[in-house]
């Protein structure tokens, strides 16, 4: 599975990865292990998921060398057992705790990216309780759920001198997100999509179960080729064998404008996941 896309910096990217959300502890040590024997070489996972642990002591146990597995974090967690990270991701928009129309969020989230920026240019320190030392460090960083207006704030503020390299969204044919998209094109950052198969709640959908027909393929595999052929990144979590092979088998087809277009068609701007809307 060798499809990658460049990112701003120069770094090579998998249009594929694993998803280990809501995969809490051991839970995501065998379907990481699987996945990089199946092929696959991108890893996500966060602090938030409880199983950065374990993730990193699969990518060290499946025998593939460090130098494949492309790994995404999200700041900031100190408990990751590799090397180094490939990209390291503020996760929201916003802050915990705080009203969403707080002013004090843009602020907060520019100094959250400037320490991210830190982290890139210069690597963690070799002191901190990260063995993500400075001879590792970041080799790239981006942002997830930011949303147009928070992406022009960041860009344009004077502080910051490192445009994200990839913006990490729910986006899927039911949310296309096409104003995003193309700013994202325009800038150059790489849009990748979580929720790409909707938690499921798509598989009696006409248009898709057509498609599926036609090509001889899953509904998951279908959703998850409208994404790759619209040049995003997909992530889609999977704990079974079969699942994770199902979903990495999305290569050796292509599907057709008409069907494309009749995917578009779904958008209704609904949100299955968590809605940044509202977050200055």
């Amino acid at each position: 599975m060798s499809h990658n896309i460049t990112l701003n910096n120069g770094i090579s990217m998998p249009m594929l990865g694993l998803g280990t959300y809501q995969m809490r502890g051991s839970e995501a040590y065998q379907p990481t292990i699987t996945a990089l024997k199946l092929g696959y070489r991108s890893i996500d996972t966060a602090s938030i998921y409880r199983n950065e642990e374990e993730v990193g002591r699969a990518i060290r146990d499946s025998g593939v060398p460090r130098l494949y597995p492309h790994t995404t974090s999200y700041i900031f967690s100190f408990s990751f057992t590799v090397t180094h990270l490939d990209l390291y991701l503020i996760h929201w928009p916003g802050v915990s705790g705080m009203l969403k129309e707080s002013p004090e969020q843009v602020e907060i989230r520019t100094q959250s990216w400037l320490a991210l920026e830190k982290l890139y240019k210069e690597g963690i320190p070799s002191s901190s309780s990260s063995r993500v030392t400075s001879a590792g460090r970041c080799r790239s960083i981006g942002v997830s759920n930011f949303g147009v207006e928070h992406l022009k704030a960041l860009i344009a503020d004077p502080r910051t001198s490192v445009v994200p390299a990839v913006n990490q969204v729910e986006l899927h044919p039911l949310l296309t997100q096409e104003e995003l998209r193309s700013y994202s094109r325009e800038v150059g950052i790489v849009t990748e999509a979580y929720a790409s198969l909707v938690r499921g709640e798509v598989w009696d959908n006409s248009i898709i179960k057509e498609i599926s027909s036609s090509t001889g393929k899953t509904s998951a595999q279908v959703l998850l080729r409208w994404a790759v052929q619209r040049g995003l990144v997909v992530i889609p979590k999977s704990s079974t064998e079969e699942r994770i092979r199902e979903n990495g088998d999305i290569f050796d087809f292509e599907l057709k404008e008409e069907e494309m277009n009749q995917l578009d068609s779904l958008n209704k701007d609904y949100h299955c996941c968590w809605d940044p809307t509202g977050v200055p």
